[in-house]
């Protein structure tokens, strides 16, 4: 990530790569492992940008893996790039698929499955890293 100096106390431009333009001018997002394992998941991740407690990361799975129910303090967005897959939200199972968002608001519970390669960002508030014991909370 780069990151360029400012006035202390104000937020830092900060800029980072997740993905590469193909030949043909399209997105091409590399499929496998991110460099960082997931708290309490089977993901790997990719740390984009934070500022405070505002952030987002990458998040991948492999087919049939995922993240159990669980909450956590904030409201996050999230944003399908690649795969196919499926959340589960308040009980009720939404398809995910590539050119999808959704809004999951504070602790509400949901969770995650990947029927294929499933690469997400994540952006939230109340942003903890993605290795934090923090980063999410059973809800079992």
């Amino acid at each position: 990530m780069d990151t360029t100096e400012n006035t202390p106390g104000v937020p830092q431009f900060q800029i980072n790569r997740w993905a590469e333009e193909s030949e043909q001018g399209k997105l091409h997002v590399e499929p496998g492992a991110r460099p960082v394992q997931m708290a309490h998941s089977d993901a790997t991740g990719l740390p984009l940008v934070k500022h405070n407690s505002f952030g987002a990361d990458v998040i991948r799975f492999e087919p049939g893996k995922g993240i159990m129910e669980h909450t956590h303090m904030g409201d996050s967005i999230v944003f399908v790039i690649s795969g196919s897959g499926y959340i589960k939200h308040e009980g009720t199972e939404h398809t995910l698929a590539p050119g999808l968002c959704c809004l999951i608001p504070s602790m509400n519970k949901h969770a995650i499955r990947a029927t294929t390669e499933l690469v997400i960002i994540v952006v939230g508030n109340n942003h903890q890293a993605l290795d934090s014991k923090d980063v999410l909370h059973s809800s079992k």
